[in-house]
């Protein structure tokens, strides 16, 4: 059962400047949200779907903290 033409309630990544994407943690927190989506897709069952979306989010929001810091860093 694919999730195609599904809505969920992901939320798409804010926009920053491409430098503050370049950092290695930024990278690293939105590769392992790639990571856990397609899992999320992948799932079968209804409460590990729910369990890898939850994670999804999760690194989403790591990722945003990271740019948050390293647009900080960047204006310093």
């Amino acid at each position: 059962m694919a999730l195609e033409g599904r809505e969920t309630k992901r939320q798409k990544p804010l926009a920053v400047a491409p430098a503050v994407e370049d950092a290695p943690e930024v990278k690293q927190a939105l590769t392992k949200a790639q990571e856990y989506g397609k899992l999320a897709a992948e799932a079968v069952e209804p409460r590990k779907r729910e369990y890898f979306l939850r994670m999804e989010r999760k690194w989403l929001g790591i990722a945003d903290g990271w740019r948050v810091i390293a647009s900080v860093d960047k204006t310093q």
